[in-house]
């Protein structure tokens, strides 16, 4: 598996206690064991966590998403305007066009399912782990799989890289110098490159598919 967006959790004592003894250790001597970027990503982390003003959409849509669904399938102008505003500001300072915009756009409006759609999966995440059927400790819990990660500076969040030997058998780990949330869009050279990197041959993750021994 690769993302270029780790929601890394902090080491657990129960199933990593070395890992997150040291982690804790290095973390309130972070001026010391954090490289400069980590201490940035960490500092950025925890500013956009604390801003309220992030929370907002996901509070709607994980409770009522039908009432902005009604909105966003009555007025393109109404989709326009918030869809946009993440693209805005998510986005790493990406140089969006008219025609950009108007496609990302036009994807919600002229699906099968409607603008609204989308955002109902804000919602059933909720209520799956109000069930406990997917609760934030599985969703991070410790999978037995390569996994690789691209870190990309504006990123939502972004945690130490010490943090993700945790979730699994970390094969790739990348910095890259521009692209945020929608870093695939946004980067995609680099997103390309740490792919074929892991899955290609001599990577990591080389060998996955069965019968095929990479690019």
């Amino acid at each position: 598996m690769h993302t270029n967006w780790a929601l890394v959790p902090f080491p657990s004592f129960t199933t990593s206690p070395f890992l997150a003894a040291t982690s804790l250790f290095k973390h309130f001597l972070s001026s010391y064991f954090y490289t400069p970027r980590e201490a940035l990503d960490l500092s950025l982390a925890k500013a956009f966590q604390r801003d309220p003003r992030n929370r907002g959409f996901s509070a709607l849509l994980s409770t009522k998403p039908q009432t902005i669904a009604s909105s966003l399938t009555d007025s393109p102008i109404s989709l326009l305007s918030f869809i946009y505003e993440k693209l805005h500001s998510w986005s790493d300072r990406y140089p969006w066009t008219d025609d950009e915009i108007l496609t990302w756009i036009s994807i919600y409006w002229f699906s099968t399912a409607g603008p609204g759609a989308s955002g109902f999966i804000y919602y059933e995440r909720v209520v799956e782990i109000k069930r406990k059927v997917w609760t934030m400790e599985k969703l991070q819990g410790y999978v037995n799989v390569p996994l690789g990660f691209s870190y990309l500076p504006g990123e939502l969040a972004n945690l130490p890289k010490g943090w993700l030997a945790g979730m699994g058998r970390v094969v790739l780990v990348r910095d890259h110098d521009k692209g945020g949330h929608f870093g695939a869009y946004e980067n995609p050279g680099a997103i390309a490159g740490d792919l074929v990197e892991m899955f290609g041959r001599g990577g990591g993750a080389e060998g996955v598919v069965e019968g095929r021994s990479g690019c």
